[in-house]
């Protein structure tokens, strides 16, 4: 999949399930560039909403700094939520459907994690703890493509 910027990346998507049956209408998309770990990652439950998939949860890793910007954003307005956040749906609670979906804003709120791990496994580990998903850790580790030339 091309990225932004013409950037190389990977796209993983798959429904949710336990043992026994799929959660329809609800999948998690991971995102990332092929070249390495170190540039961003983007981990995102989506759920069917006015049939198209919307993001209900989402953790960037090394993505784009998140300054909570809107007075939406409430009490977490302008806090600096860094590059590695998490746009959860706690946050999100104070929102309608309506204003979640149909404004100007792709999940306004998020918060800074500081704890996110630097390896892969570690890190969807951690990813499948906050979006409450048991089994993360068990993706396989993208086989990296670093840039071998600067152009």
């Amino acid at each position: 999949m091309p990225g932004k910027y013409g950037q190389r990346g990977l796209r993983l998507k798959a429904t949710l399930r336990d043992e026994t049956a799929a959660i329809r209408g609800v999948s998690l998309e991971i995102g990332c560039n092929i070249e390495g770990f170190d540039l961003p990652i983007r981990v995102v439950l989506l759920a069917e909403v006015k049939n198209k998939p919307r993001a209900m949860a989402r953790i960037d890793i090394n993505g784009s700094r998140h300054e909570n910007l809107y007075a939406i954003c409430g009490d977490a307005q302008f806090s600096d939520a860094g590059q590695t956040h998490f746009h959860d749906t706690w946050l999100h609670r104070g929102l309608t459907i309506e204003q979640l979906f149909n404004g100007d804003w792709d999940l306004p709120v998020a918060r800074q994690i500081d704890d996110m791990p630097r390896k892969f496994s570690e890190a969807m580990e951690k990813c499948g703890e906050l979006l409450h998903i048991g089994n993360l850790s068990e993706i396989e580790e993208p086989q990296w493509q670093p840039k071998r030339f600067p152009f």
